[in-house]
């Protein structure tokens, strides 16, 4: 199945001691036959976590609004599956 990318947002935070540690919080949104492919991850130093769904029939310029508001709003990536079901927007895991 042939994919292309939409959009990709990366957040990058920086280390603050006693408060947060060094870390990119990164989203991309890839149209895949017929849906969408969202990538949530969370990436700290050699650590990494993170979400990818399929969202069937989601309109390519849905896909990419929902991933600017989950950058925009620093949504981590379990957040953004919360968000998600809040929205009514459908999805598997992969």
């Amino acid at each position: 199945m042939k994919e292309k990318e939409i959009c990709c947002f990366n957040r990058i935070y920086s280390a603050l001691e006693g408060l947060q540690e060094a870390h990119t919080l990164a989203y991309r949104a890839l149209a895949v036959g017929e849906g969408v492919v969202l990538e949530m991850g969370e990436k700290y130093d050699g650590w990494e976590d993170g979400q990818t769904v399929f969202c069937p029939g989601l309109p390519e310029e849905r896909a990419g609004t929902l991933l600017r508001w989950f950058y925009e709003n620093g949504a981590d990536p379990d957040q953004c599956l919360d968000l998600l079901q809040d929205l009514r927007e459908p999805f598997e895991r992969l």
